[in-house]
């Protein structure tokens, strides 16, 4: 494996996570990594990874709200904003599975 100069600037744990996600993560191992990347103080890099990873899973709450948290904490509140509206509408879609639950339990 080439290691090109951008990578040597990197801290190691950053080189990892970067590998990581270069594969073909599950849903899971993305917001696993990101999630750490994020405590690390990686905002942008988690903002990119993010949005790879919604292309793959665009329902995924967790991955969506990880970047809504990325968003607000780079100071863009009104994509965050947005992902939270993403995030409720999701949620909105399942109301409807507690109401079925709760048919089916009556």
């Amino acid at each position: 494996m080439k290691i090109s100069k951008e990578d040597e600037r990197m801290e190691p744990s950053e080189n990892i996570y970067k590998e990581i996600l270069s594969g073909n993560p599950s849903q899971g191992t993305f917001f696993k990594v990101l999630s750490m990347m994020k405590k690390e103080g990686m905002l942008e890099a988690v903002i990119e990874g993010c949005a790879k990873a919604l292309e793959s899973f665009p329902d995924d709450l967790k991955i969506r709200r990880l970047l809504a948290e990325a968003f607000f904490e780079t100071g863009n509140i009104s994509r965050a904003e947005s992902e939270i509206n993403a995030i409720i509408a999701g949620i909105n879609e399942l109301a409807s599975c507690y109401r079925f639950q709760a048919n089916l339990l009556i």
